[in-house]
């Protein structure tokens, strides 16, 4: 979990939309 916090706080705001449209493609820990 502690992992994913760190990825999301480093994404950009494009990434993070990306990441909420297609969340199964980066859920990956």
């Amino acid at each position: 979990m502690y992992k994913t916090v760190q990825k999301l706080e480093a994404m950009s705001d494009a990434e993070f939309d990306a990441l909420y449209i297609a969340p199964d493609s980066v859920m990956d820990d």
